[in-house]
C-alpha cells in the first residue's frame, strides 16, 4: 500500500468517525443574537447622511479604465488545470496556469493557431460533517469555482443543531476574482444571507477569499468577511486546509461567525470533488 493511500485512509476514518466538532451554545447564540438586535433597533442604529459632493476626478477616472483593462487583460489569459496538482501538459502549474501567447510564431516566420486544450472554468463541490458538543448532528455543503475566468458561483449551506433548535445558514451569490497566480489567487464575493429556524433573517454578505496551491498535495483555503442584517451585523472566518488527490479532496476547516455579542464557532472535516 503506497503512502497516499495511507494518509487516504487515515483521513477518512477521521471524516466518518469525527466529522466535525462544532463548539456553541446555540440557543445562547439565538438568545444573544435577539437581544443584540433589539438593542440596535431602540438606539436608531448607524447611519451615514453624508453626501458626496463636487464632479468626477479626471486622474481617478484614467486610474479606474486602466485598472479595468489590466484585469480583463491579466484574467483573460487563465486557463486552470482539472483539479489542485493534476496537470495536463508537462509546463503547467499547480492549479492556474497563464496562456500568455495565444499564437505562435513558425520557423518560417507565418503565426499559426496554438490547437492546445484550455479549461477556463472549474467547479468544486464540498461537503462536511458536523457535531455538537452533545453530539447532535449537523453539516454544511457548497457549490464554489468559476463559470469562466471573470466570475463563478459561491454557496453554501449549513445546518447546526443542539437537538432543541436548529440554525439554517445560507449564502449565494458570485465569486470575482481581483488576481490568479501561480501559487495563490485573491477574490471578493457578494451575496446574500438568510437565517433559518431559530432565527429568520434576510441580509446580505460580502469580503474577500484567498485561496494558495504552495505545494503538492496541500493547499489552502481563507475567508474573511461578514454578514448583515437589518439591526445587526457579523464578521466571519473560514479557513480550510486541504489534501488532494487527483480531483478528489479531503479538508479539515474552522468556521466562525460573531457579532458583538454572540459567536458561533465550528470545525469541520469534509471531502471536495472538483469537476
Amino acid at each position: 500500500m503506497g503512502r497516499m493511500e495511507k494518509v487516504f485512509i487515515v483521513l477518512l476514518i477521521l471524516f466518518v468517525g469525527a466529522s466535525g466538532v462544532l463548539w456553541a451554545d446555540l440557543q445562547g447564540f439565538g438568545d444573544d443574537v435577539k437581544k443584540e438586535e433589539q438593542d440596535n433597533a431602540s438606539s436608531g442604529g448607524s447611519s451615514d447622511d453624508s453626501q458626496s459632493g463636487g464632479g468626477s476626478n479626471p486622474f481617478v477616472d484614467f486610474l479606474f479604465q486602466i485598472t479595468v483593462w489590466v484585469w480583463v487583460a491579466h484574467n483573460g489569459t487563465v486557463y486552470y488545470n482539472p483539479a489542485p496538482y493534476l496537470p495536463l501538459e508537462p509546463q503547467d502549474n499547480n492549479f492556474i496556469n497563464h496562456d500568455w501567447e495565444s499564437l505562435d510564431i513558425a520557423d518560417d516566420g507565418r503565426r499559426h493557431s496554438r490547437i492546445i486544450p484550455r479549461k477556463h472554468h472549474y467547479l468544486e463541490f464540498s461537503s462536511a460533517g458536523s457535531l455538537t458538543e452533545d453530539m447532535e448532528p449537523g453539516a454544511m455543503v457548497s457549490l464554489q469555482g468559476r463559470f469562466n475566468q471573470y466570475f463563478g458561483p459561491d454557496i453554501n449551506y449549513r445546518v447546526i443543531s443542539d437537538g432543541t433548535s436548529t440554525l439554517h445558514i445560507t449564502t449565494a451569490g458570485l465569486d470575482i476574482p481581483l488576481v490568479q497566480a501561480n501559487l495563490f489567487s485573491m477574490s471578493f464575493y457578494a451575496q446574500g444571507a438568510f437565517f433559518g429556524g431559530m432565527l429568520d433573517r434576510t441580509g446580505g454578505a460580502g469580503g474577500i477569499v484567498l485561496r494558495s496551491w504552495p505545494f503538492k498535495p496541500v493547499s489552502l483555503f481563507f475567508r474573511a468577511g461578514g454578514y448583515g442584517f437589518e439591526n445587526i451585523s457579523f464578521g466571519h472566518i473560514e479557513s480550510r486546509l486541504n489534501v488532494h488527490m487527483k480531483n478528489f479532496t479531503i479538508f479539515g476547516g474552522v468556521n466562525y461567525l460573531a457579532s458583538e455579542t454572540a459567536e458561533l464557532m465550528c470545525y469541520d472535516t469534509g471531502v471536495s470533488l472538483y469537476f
